[in-house]
């Protein structure tokens, strides 16, 4: 069973914090940061602990992750330069 709670950050930011199971035994805490009422973060974290659950939890900075926005993130833009 995964755990979890809310911490206030700001006036209407809140802080989730919960843990997720290893593979190999363990667990693995995760922090993500929301911006709405308590009721709505309390309702986030119930969310995310049942993608936890469930196994279907996706780290953000896994390769999966990043796959899946790649697409959206190469714009094929060069960077910007900043003059000198």
């Amino acid at each position: 069973m995964s755990k979890g709670h809310i911490r206030r950050r700001g006036a209407s930011s809140w802080e989730l914090k919960y843990d997720v199971e290893r593979d190999g035994g363990g667990r693995r805490t995760v922090y993500r940061s929301f911006k709405g009422s308590k009721r709505q973060a309390q309702t986030e974290l119930a969310r995310l602990l049942t993608q936890a659950a469930q196994g279907t939890h996706v780290d953000p900075t896994s390769s999966a992750s990043k796959n899946i926005y790649a697409p959206a993130l190469n714009t094929g833009k060069s960077p910007r330069r900043s003059r000198r």
